[in-house]
């Protein structure tokens, strides 16, 4: 402790700075497990299993897909996730940090990704989202 007053640890970061860093790391843990699990579930291409996939897009979205952009306009981003293989996603690793401003959180992750249709093939795979407070 430095003893000016403030809750320094020994490193000089702000005892508040990493508890509130540590609550967004946990969020984006969540966010990146709960969209995965979305994502390669086996329903996923049924309306309802789509719907748990879309609820993770704001309305004012907008996704990548290998160079190719969609907004959340309508159904522009279930029509894209639609068309792609039935996937599984092995987490390997996520990223977390805070955007300035304080009301966003930018997550990276990467995972060993596995198709359907070749099933033998696993692929690297890095998403970025950025997570809003609402």
């Amino acid at each position: 402790m430095s003893g000016k007053g403030n809750d320094q640890d020994k490193t000089g970061v702000d005892e508040s700075l990493k508890t509130l860093m540590g609550q967004e790391c946990t969020v984006a843990q969540e966010f990146i497990t709960k969209y995965y699990k979305a994502l390669d579930h086996p329903q996923r291409n049924t309306p309802g299993g789509m719907a748990q996939v879309v609820e993770f897009y704001d309305g004012s979205a907008n996704l990548v897909w290998n160079g190719h952009g969609v907004k959340h306009e309508g159904t522009q981003i279930q029509n894209l996730l639609q068309s792609l293989p039935q996937t599984n996603h092995d987490i390997t690793s996520i990223d977390c940090q805070p955007v300035a401003g304080g009301d966003c959180v930018l997550t990276a992750s990467s995972c060993l990704c596995s198709y359907s249709q070749q099933s033998y093939v696993r692929r690297l795979s890095i998403q970025n989202h950025i997570l809003v407070a609402l």
